[in-house]
């Protein structure tokens, strides 16, 4: 973790990053790979809005602004994000968003984007204290918008294809 940490501080400064910056690594025979470096708000931390005590958008409007910055610190115990993709049959998912919100503490988040097959469109986002359940109410979520489970995926215990 620190290697991770230490390559990400040094990608930071060569770009003369002000504001959040997500990078994406990959753990490949032995050592750390740089895959995507993205200087923005980024999917990776959309979990912020409502886990952490200030979230990604916030703090890269203060580093921008030159205000102090608020603590990214968690705010629960667990939170767990699963993106939403468009279904099979293109259908929008804002047409199942109750369904979605009649899961227990699940915020739903969609972009406003055309729906169409596989195309993300949104992320559901979910805080507790237990790392499974917080996984599973999540993905039930994403499910009852439409997105479909991943072949190869493995779906939290009671969470139905």
């Amino acid at each position: 973790m620190d290697e991770a940490g230490a390559l990400g501080r040094r990608v930071a400064d060569l770009v003369g990053l002000v504001g959040v910056m997500a990078v994406e690594l990959f753990w490949s025979e032995g050592r750390l790979l740089v895959n995507e470096v993205a200087t923005r708000p980024h999917n990776s931390g959309h979990w912020t809005i409502e886990g952490a005590v200030t979230s990604q958008f916030e703090n890269h409007l203060r580093a921008v602004l030159d205000v102090p910055l608020g603590s990214a610190a968690p705010q629960h115990n667990a939170v767990a994000s699963v993106n939403v993709f468009g279904g099979v049959d293109g259908a929008d998912p804002s047409r199942l968003r109750g369904r979605a919100l009649a899961v227990d503490g699940a915020h739903v988040h969609l972009y406003g984007k055309g729906a169409r097959p596989e195309r993300k469109l949104g992320h559901v986002t979910v805080c507790g204290d237990d790392p499974g359940d917080v996984r599973a109410r999540a993905w039930s979520a994403a499910l009852a918008l439409g997105t479909p489970a991943p072949e190869g995926i493995e779906l939290p215990a009671g969470v139905a294809r």
